[in-house]
């Protein structure tokens, strides 16, 4: 029962059938030795108590590209209990044939033909009352029937044989309990972030990127970001005409945690309508990071042409850096480009979006983490309204099952709060005037 109906509240879907396949086991250990049949159900309930326990553990880690192996799990986790519910029913005729009844055993081989059904309908995504009371009305007295059964092989007399074991039910138990602590613990310690690729950066710069370092500062360009660009983005800035730029301070949770986020717009050539775009963030002391953070840029483009950007094609850009012992170290990110999503929002419903995501994570211990990320594009209408969002995802706790990472949390929910993850939303805007004065804004 455990382990066929799941139940979708109070983390039940993952208490229950765990209780459930440990039983499975304890209950066919005693019995392996009664008949072959139940032996095998003995074998198989063990290899899916591995298999549970894995995915239970791996529910405390962050593993990308899960969706084969999501696939083949249940695919084999469904073909384990058809093993069992056969040997079972062909466990139960053995039985009642010692007994001297007649080897039948209908409810036992209803429970296969329930569970068939049962994966019919999850294939179809059926979501309906109906049947769905139908199946675990039937399922019930498919129970009792089983019961019954057992009843039967009491009054014959009949008398089952417990093998005999080396370790008590309550030790196996308890035993294994501590490997899915120890398990689940490791996974939260130490694969619940993302493996970022840190080095020591570079403190010389070439004499070309300090002439560039010179004119930028000349236009405007906050010196603290231009200290953290790499020298490919240094370069694309060359030749510069204009800069655009403001600073917002946000705060998070009990507001100990405070971050500054500073939007740029640069323009590199006028006649040829191209544009680059920074958002850079610096977080404040007394930040802690738990496990993985995320960046959604919402570009100048991201409506339509019609006002008046379109994408240059270009490659985004962009690190993360922090300070530790007098150095700075910096890293790319874990994931950094354009990521197709369906989106679900309370107002706007579903739909699909593309926007710019960057996905990382920061050590646990060091000093002054930051980053920014980058991308170009062209107006294709002279003095279009400038309009970038930075939407800032970052995790305030580990305390969360399964783990999920801020980018996934972030294209999943549209929502602000989402369990131990918090959004803030900056839009950078840049409008002008009647006489045709730019306008920094937020």
């Amino acid at each position: 029962v455990l382990t066929s109906i799941t139940l979708e509240f109070l983390y039940l879907n993952y208490i229950l059938p765990a209780v459930g396949v440990v039983l499975l086991l304890l209950g066919f250990r005693t019995l392996r030795k009664e008949n072959r049949w139940f032996g095998a159900c003995f074998i198989v309930s063990a290899f899916r108590l591995v298999i549970t326990m894995a995915s239970l553990i791996m529910n405390c880690m962050v593993i990308q590209d899960l969706n084969g192996y999501t696939q083949i799990h249940n695919v084999v986790m469904a073909a384990a209990i058809f093993v069992i519910y056969f040997c079972f029913w062909r466990a139960l005729l053995v039985m009642k044939k010692r007994s001297g009844l007649t080897p039948k055993a209908g409810a036992a081989a209803a429970l296969i033909v329930w569970y068939a059904l049962v994966c019919v309908l999850a294939l179809i995504s059926y979501s309906g009352i109906i049947i769905s009371i139908g199946m675990l009305a039937a399922y019930a007295g498919i129970i009792y029937c089983i019961y019954k059964i057992y009843r039967e092989l009491a009054e014959t007399g009949y008398a089952m044989q417990s093998a005999p074991v080396r370790v008590s039910d309550k030790w196996l138990t308890l035993g294994i309990l501590v490997v899915l602590a120890l398990g689940m613990a490791s996974g939260y310690i130490f694969a619940s972030d993302y493996p970022m690729k840190w080095e020591e950066k570079a403190e010389e710069e070439s004499a070309n990127a300090a002439d560039i370092i010179k004119e930028l500062s000349a236009l405007g360009f906050p010196e603290d970001v231009l200290a953290d660009l790499t020298e490919e983005d240094l370069k694309s800035l060359q030749g510069a005409e204009q800069v655009l730029s403001n600073v917002l301070t946000e705060t998070f949770g009990d507001e100990n945690e405070k971050m500054y986020i500073t939007s740029i717009a640069v323009e590199i050539d006028s006649e040829k309508n191209s544009w680059k775009f920074f958002h850079h963030f610096a977080w404040d002391e007394d930040t802690s990071f738990y496990g993985t953070e995320n960046i959604q840029i919402w570009p100048v483009y991201t409506e339509s042409a019609e006002d008046g950007w379109t994408p240059s094609g270009e490659e985004i850009t962009g690190q993360i850096l922090y300070d530790k012992d007098g150095k700075s170290y910096a890293a790319p990110y874990y994931y950094l480009g354009e990521q197709t999503y369906i989106s679900n929002s309370v107002f706007w419903g579903t739909s699909t979006q593309n926007d710019i995501f960057a996905a990382f994570s920061m050590p646990n211990n060091g000093e002054n983490f930051r980053g920014y990320v980058s991308y170009s594009a062209i107006m294709s209408q002279k003095g279009a309204y400038i309009s970038s969002w930075i939407n800032y995802t970052h995790q305030e706790s580990w305390l969360q099952y399964p783990v999920k990472t801020a980018m996934e949390t972030r294209m999943t929910n549209s929502g602000n709060i989402a369990g131990p993850f918090f959004t803030v939303q900056k839009q950078f805007i840049v409008s002008y005037t009647e006489d045709g004065e730019m306008i920094v804004g937020y």
